[in-house]
């Protein structure tokens, strides 16, 4: 990828060879190299931005393809990223599925976010489809970036307030970017990210379906609040059997005012219990939901039925507005605990 007489314009790399410099499945500079051109740019004094993209959910894609369509998956977007950055930067591999950009340029924050906003789209180095010899798989990245000298005075300052923006950008539903800013992050503690681990969401909702002070519908809107916030998404829904819906943006209202519940039968299709879809999934997504979509500015979907011993209690909808939320394994699995969670209070409330 990087040849000699390219990093030669960098004094650090002058008199390292090029065989350890450069990492062997990527053809990008390797981590101790890239982190060791980072501290030496700060040694310096040179201004500069440093970022870490970190592939979304690359790990289903080793685990449905093999690793060795994973490997060329890496190393398509390595090849990508290099030629984006071009001669502004370099590029180099964090590990894993995880790569470094280092932009040499102006570090003001309009710049740096129109830089980033360049790595993303058709034609670009992420979130586009990777055309391999066998598959073609759409690939997406969650991004994270600070500035030397702008955000931090030193290399320890500048990689924590740069795993902040990547962790932000991770609980915001990844496929985005983030620009560090002292006054949004600065309070953002990355030690602590268990606190919001599936247990504690589900000790969480059983503390609001036991409140004795609220009736059904105020723990229905309760809920909506609670998930909206914890995992911060645009919307999320609770339809009863009856069409009724209780939301975080729309509180009681009819089902009208939002997706019908044939717009989600047509979902799932009379088979399933679960439905998940962001807006590439041409395939999953019929006519009248697509016009749905199109029409609310919808940009990921996920539906759940409300079930427990065969007997129907209405639906759970998120959706997402803000970015093409790639879904996780954790948001997948909140919303069956809230569905059984909600079968149950529709049990006691009709005893």
């Amino acid at each position: 990828m990087y040849t000699k007489e390219q990093l030669a314009k960098y004094p650090y790399f002058k008199s390292i060879d090029l065989d350890y410099v450069l990492d062997q499945l990527t053809g990008v500079i390797a981590r101790p190299y890239i982190l060791g051109f980072a501290k030496y740019l700060i040694d310096n004094k040179i201004q500069f931005m440093m970022g870490i993209m970190d592939i979304d959910n690359f790990k289903l894609i080793n685990d449905n393809y093999g690793h060795g369509i994973g490997d060329q998956v890496l190393h398509t977007v390595a090849t990508d990223l290099a030629d984006v950055v071009g001669d502004t930067g370099l590029v180099g591999r964090f590990g894993g599925d995880e790569f470094i950009v280092i932009h040499l340029g102006p570090t003001d924050y309009d710049s740096i976010h129109a830089y980033i906003k360049n790595l993303y789209g058709p034609g670009k180095a992420i979130r586009r489809t990777v055309v391999l010899d066998t598959i073609h798989p759409f690939v997406t990245g969650t991004t994270g970036c600070a500035c030397f000298p702008n955000d931090a005075k030193d290399y320890e300052d500048l990689f924590n307030k740069v795993d902040k923006a990547l962790y932000r950008g991770k609980s915001k539903g990844r496929n985005c970017f983030i620009v560090y800013v002292d006054a949004k992050h600065k309070d953002i503690d990355v030690h602590k990210k268990n606190i919001v681990a599936l247990p504690y969401r589900f000790e969480n909702i059983n503390n609001i379906c036991n409140r004795s002070d609220l009736d059904i519908i105020g723990k229905y809107e309760l809920l909506a609040d609670y998930v909206v916030d914890t995992i911060t998404v645009t919307d999320f829904l609770i339809y009863s059997e009856k069409g009724d819906v209780y939301s975080h943006k729309l509180r009681h209202t009819t089902a009208d005012a939002v997706i019908s519940m044939d717009q989600i039968e047509l979902m799932l299709n009379g088979k399933m219990l679960y439905f998940s879809a962001d807006i590439n999934d041409t395939k999953k997504i019929s006519k009248p939901i697509r016009e749905f979509i199109d029409n609310n500015h919808i940009q990921a979907i996920i539906v759940q039925k409300i079930m427990f011993n065969g007997v129907f209690y209405g639906y759970i909808v998120m959706h997402e507005t803000m970015v093409i939320r790639i879904w996780q394994e954790n948001d997948r699995s909140l919303l069956m605990y809230l569905a059984q969670t909600i079968a149950m209070l529709n049990i006691l409330e009709k005893k």
